[in-house]
């Protein structure tokens, strides 16, 4: 057979240097259009379904939230399986597509499915679809560290997850960017039941007004000054533990009552539920 083929391209030279020539060129031609990637895609498509249920026990997550968007999904053209994962305060489900079904169309299917689930889960679970990543997943880990404690771990936490992942994933071909470890500021509310009595509230009056310490709504507008419409605005972000402090929940006896007067308000740190370090010294972590 090979003598065969050797034979044939002596006799023929022309005609397959010409077929060679021509391969060549398609192969030439391809190549730049060809999709590039670190390792070719060894599973098949999957949309990924995250659900944060804060409060909720593993069990509760999967029988008020992973089971209801599981519900919603089966059936979908193109599904071959629906798996899930529940844990506490949060539930993932993984949607595994036919081999060849379209990712962006299937995303936007299950998005669609996702709307009507939202009714049957509770009020505080937003599910979401998270991003498309490629096999070799995560690529890069940054740390950010101050070994003279110059910086605070609030510091150093605020400037990863505002500021420098912001910039990162303005980056073409980073999904995610998930920041571990430093302390999550936030502003603590401490009530004291006793003067709660006194001023005959309860938390849900506390609850309320903190709420809506924090807004901005028009105020109409002013017309025919000197010919011009001034707008005005009531401003009332919170950007100090004072603000919250001096809002007013409500009148007792013709006196109003702020936060402040039943309450212990101070910027605090959100409760951790993870740490990272870098040679022992607490950091935080930025995976890519």
């Amino acid at each position: 057979m090979l003598k065969a083929v050797i034979r044939f391209s002596l006799r023929y030279s022309t005609l397959v240097l010409i077929a060679a020539v021509m391969v060549v060129g398609y192969a030439g031609y391809r190549l730049p259009r060809m999709s590039v990637d670190v390792f070719p895609e060894l599973n098949a498509p999957t949309v990924t379904i995250m659900a944060e249920a804060g409060g909720l026990a593993a069990d509760e997550v999967e029988q008020y939230v992973t089971f209801p968007i599981e519900t919603a999904v089966n059936g979908m053209t193109g599904v071959r399986r629906v798996r899930s994962a529940s844990a506490i305060g949060l539930g993932i489900v993984w949607v595994d597509l036919e081999w060849g079904s379209d990712l962006f169309d299937a995303r936007q299917l299950v998005a669609e499915r996702l709307v009507t689930a939202r009714e049957n889960l509770p009020d505080e679970v937003e599910p979401f679809i998270t991003p498309i990543t490629s096999i070799a997943g995560e690529i890069m880990l940054i740390s950010l560290s101050s070994p003279d404690e110059s910086v605070s771990p609030m510091q150093m936490r605020s400037f990863g997850e505002f500021e420098l992942r912001t910039k990162i994933l303005a980056v073409p071909g980073v999904a995610q960017v998930v920041a571990i470890g430093g302390e999550l500021p936030e502003y603590q509310v401490n009530v004291d039941q006793e003067r709660l009595r006194l001023y005959d509230l309860t938390i849900t009056d506390v609850v309320e007004a903190a709420g809506g310490a924090h807004s901005t709504a028009s105020g109409g507008d002013l017309v025919n000054v000197d010919s011009f419409e001034i707008p005005i605005r009531q401003q009332s972000r919170v950007t100090r533990p004072e603000d919250i402090a001096s809002t007013i929940i409500k009148y007792h006896e013709g006196v109003a009552v702020t936060i402040g007067q039943v309450a212990d308000v101070r910027l605090g740190s959100a409760l951790k539920r993870g740490t990272a370090s870098e040679g022992g010294t607490p950091a935080v972590v930025l995976s890519i």
